[in-house]
């Protein structure tokens, strides 16, 4: 083979510099994105601690992404302070997610505005996250988490979902105790989440973690799934979302 100066060889084989390129994209990339989602109370940060102590993983918070691009000096503040008005604002003109979340709360046409504003910047931050962490090479594991990951378009970023699921029984005792919340509280905002059977339908596992969950059991089915998906990762090389 004639050598063009743009040629290199590894181990016998001859590679020009575009494929050295692909190559190392696809190294760079092995790392995989779980999305982590589930009813209040379900216990989605508790999985995620699991995960993280058992595996090299960056873990990303979509909705305190949003939290912190509401903050005076995000870059979403003027816009929802446009769209709600200076009401929504705290002493330190702030925006106060609990009057905001009351204005939306009960309005379908206020949070639909309000998403418009807030979820593509969210969304471009998300996907730059994880190309920085995937060209790292430092993680096996990505996780992101998003209370509206599937109506929001974060499935798209994701080699896989899952679904945290806990009974409603579970779900109320447990915000009841952790956040000192009201029952009719609690009532009013699992009814406007998805219910179990729109979650299964949009996501690709299932992870219990009701009050009868074994640690041990549920770290053995963390570990389980992490480990096929990594298998069937590396064996198609292939993810659903992709340096480019």
């Amino acid at each position: 083979m004639v050598k063009t100066g743009m040629d290199f060889e590894v181990e016998g084989n001859s590679f020009n510099h575009a494929e050295i390129e692909v190559i190392m994209k696809k190294m760079l990339s092995t790392a995989v994105v779980i999305g982590i989602t589930g009813g209040i109370g379900s216990g989605k940060s508790f999985v995620i601690e699991r995960i993280c102590s058992l595996y090299k993983a960056l873990f990303i918070h979509a909705d305190a992404i949003a939290k912190e691009q509401m903050s005076r000096e995000g870059c979403s503040y003027q816009n929802v302070l446009n769209a709600f008005g200076k009401e929504i604002l705290d002493d330190k003109q702030e925006i106060d997610r609990k009057k905001l979340a009351a204005i939306v709360f009960h309005d379908p046409d206020a949070l639909l505005r309000l998403n418009k504003i807030t979820h593509p910047p969210v969304m471009t931050e998300v996907e730059k996250m994880i190309k920085e962490a995937k060209q790292s090479g430092r993680y096996k594991i990505i996780l992101l988490e998003s209370a509206m990951l599937t109506e929001a378009g974060y499935k798209k970023f994701c080699d896989e979902v899952w679904y945290i699921y806990a009974s409603v029984d579970t779900r109320k005792k447990r915000l009841v105790k952790s956040r000192a919340m009201q029952e009719s509280e609690i009532d009013a905002i699992i009814g406007n989440q998805a219910d179990a059977t729109m979650f299964e339908a949009n996501t690709d596992k299932r992870i219990p973690n009701d009050t009868d969950t074994d640690q041990k059991e549920l770290d053995r089915l963390i570990c389980q799934n992490i480990e096929n998906l990594l298998k069937d990762s590396s064996n198609t090389g292939n993810h659903t979302f992709d340096m480019v």
